[in-house]
């Protein structure tokens, strides 16, 4: 009876909580657990291109399990393969100790797992939203959020202190388990996730599909393998398959109608923004998170906590925050080209409370500062996000056209991707060698985060401009729908 009552929003949501909960935890720690693993020989600038490498190939190639999903296995199995391809990686990772190619060949299957599984969660949503109201929609992608937010907060508060306080393989364990629970639960509720999937769901499959798609998916991982050694190349793969969509995205858009057609260059504006957005949310695994490590004071009343676990503030702010929002969803009618420029503004701000905290201890010649202004800098990103991040595919489900939808999703995913590219390559122009001086690490951060704030002034000015045009197409877009 209790399983009767469960409906589809319930189970995607404790799939992704648990999914999310593994790699957030993962995140968490694995900068800090490959600089400190002195038997890998990994410098400050080895680890930022491995880590951006490995989270833009994840999300580089999400348009491949959407293709599985839809075309070949069907969603339900294909979230079910990309959860036990990424339980592969989880556990060797956990078997890897020092050995610098078997973490990487962990991070290849984790990468490959996770974009398997990534988009079709959302497509499933996207579905089961098919036929609610704007207002339904926004809500249950705000949700879905939430719950993403509520698995990273539990993993960044745990995995830091299950990591120094009994070692790496304890802390991985923690994700182990939950991929595991996120995996039985998508068996247990398969019949429900299939009601939301694609036709492919309900056919039986074929020898050679499954040893075709074995066959793919090994290659994949030996070019991930690879790739993640060789940051350019990675970028240039990436770069290529957005192009190729991008492309293909452009061309569809100009063969439909006066209307749909700037609905679908509001879109692509929106995801441009969205682009520039991401750039900044990755500043909070790589620089955010290495000032923390070396240069913040962790003591809050009386408590150390651990450098990493800042990184908790972001959901922590996500969950108190998501009502309040939504209450003024509910009494203001907020086009979503303001949100969008409202987060980008208040994430620009972000990165001032940072310089603010620096120039304080530099007039001290104090080289820790108050944990105060990375709170204060995690709680703008916070309210920036749910603005922008949180409303990207609900952005899509309500303005692309139907045929557009799958395609517009993986491009979403795939802006992502470039980000971590980007941001990867930003923040390695101030990798720092390991004998400078706390002070002098001060310095270098001032100096990277006030480019950064001058960098968003000069965007948030243009996305000002275009603002009132996009408005302008998505209150038509809303009219329209509600007649």
């Amino acid at each position: 009876m209790f399983f009767k009552r469960i409906n589809i929003l319930h189970v995607i949501l404790n799939i992704e909580l648990w999914e999310r909960f593994a790699f957030y935890g993962l995140q968490a720690i694995i900068n800090t657990y490959l600089l400190k693993n002195k038997s890998l020989l990994l410098s400050e600038y080895d680890v930022i291109v491995i880590f951006s490498s490995f989270t833009a190939l994840l999300y580089g190639v999400t348009p491949f399990g959407e293709w599985l999903g839809n075309k070949i296995l069907g969603i339900s199995r294909t979230m079910q393969l990309g959860l036990f391809i990424s339980l592969i990686g989880y556990i060797l990772i956990f078997l890897a100790q020092e050995n610098k190619k078997i973490i990487i060949l962990s991070l290849s299957i984790l990468a490959i797992g996770s974009c398997i599984f990534k988009v079709n969660p959302s497509l499933i949503l996207t579905n089961y939203c098919s036929k609610k109201n704007n207002s339904e929609i926004d809500r249950v992608f705000t949700l879905y959020y939430t719950i993403i937010n509520v698995g990273s907060l539990l993993s960044m508060l745990l995995t830091p202190y299950l990591f120094f306080k009994y070692g790496w393989q304890i802390s991985i364990l923690s994700s182990i388990l939950g991929l595991m629970i996120s995996l039985i639960t998508s068996f247990i509720y398969k019949n429900k996730i299939q009601k939301f999937g694609s036709k492919i769901d309900v056919l039986p499959l074929k020898i050679t599909t499954i040893t075709n798609c074995t066959i793919l998916i090994l290659l994949i991982t030996l070019v991930f393998y690879s790739l993640i050694n060789t940051n350019y190349i990675a970028n240039i793969l990436s770069s290529l398959i957005v192009t190729i969509y991008t492309f293909i995205i452009i061309k569809q858009t100009l063969q439909l109608k006066s209307k749909p057609q700037k609905e679908m260059v509001a879109i692509l504006i929106l995801m441009l923004e969205s682009l520039f957005f991401f750039v900044l949310y990755n500043q909070a695994p790589t620089s955010i998170n290495m000032l923390t490590i070396k240069n913040v004071n962790t003591k809050i009343s009386n408590i150390n906590f651990r450098p990493e676990q800042f990184q908790s503030l972001n959901p922590l702010f996500i969950l108190i925050l998501t009502p309040v929002l939504n209450y003024i969803y509910k009494k203001n009618n907020i086009s979503v080209a303001y949100k969008f420029l409202t987060g980008i503004i208040l994430y620009s701000i972000s990165f001032i409370f940072l310089v603010i905290g620096i120039d304080i201890n530099l007039l001290d010649t104090n080289t820790l500062i108050s944990p105060l202004w990375i709170i204060l800098c995690y709680l703008f990103q916070s309210i920036g996000e749910l603005l922008v991040s949180a409303l990207g595919l609900s952005m899509i489900t309500q303005l692309a056209p139907k045929n557009l939808i799958n395609i517009s999703v993986n491009i979403w995913f795939l802006v992502s991707s470039i980000s971590s590219f980007i941001s990867g390559k930003i923040f390695n122009s101030i990798t720092q060698q390991h004998n400078i001086s706390q002070f002098t690490s001060l310095i270098i951060f001032k100096n990277f985060f006030t480019k950064i704030i001058i960098l968003c002034i000069i965007v948030v000015f243009l996305i000002s401009i275009i603002t009132p045009y996009l408005n302008f197409i998505i209150k038509n877009k809303i009219h329209k729908l509600n007649k």
